[in-house]
């Protein structure tokens, strides 16, 4: 759950990349808006997915795990 003034796409992001759950192929997670139920997004990141990973390691750095 976030914050009205938080970037959602931006917060899926950071939870599916820095989320320390291994090993992982691929992961789905939704975040949404606390105060507004319609402003959510559920993303499915492929981490075998080389463009994914590169796209992902040059935004937040290597996963932690």
């Amino acid at each position: 759950m976030i914050k009205a003034s938080a970037d959602v796409a931006t917060v899926t992001d950071e939870v599916l990349w820095a989320g320390e759950l291994e090993p992982l192929r691929s992961v789905t997670v939704t975040v949404w808006d606390e105060a507004d139920n319609q402003r959510n997004e559920t993303r499915r990141l492929d981490f075998s997915d080389r463009a994914t990973r590169a796209d992902l390691e040059g935004r937040y750095g290597p996963r932690p795990v």
